[in-house]
């Protein structure tokens, strides 16, 4: 597996968890979506 499917198949499998926390956290799903994005950028 390379590197890039490796990060790919992690940041899939975290997303289900993270965007419960972040909707609870914001209560938006826009803004939970961009942060999430944001955290997967800067990870």
């Amino acid at each position: 597996m390379t590197e890039l499917a490796w990060i790919s198949s992690a940041i899939s499998a975290a997303r289900p968890q993270a965007m419960g926390a972040l909707l609870r956290y914001f209560r938006d799903l826009d803004t939970a979506e961009e942060a999430f994005q944001d955290a997967c950028l800067r990870a």
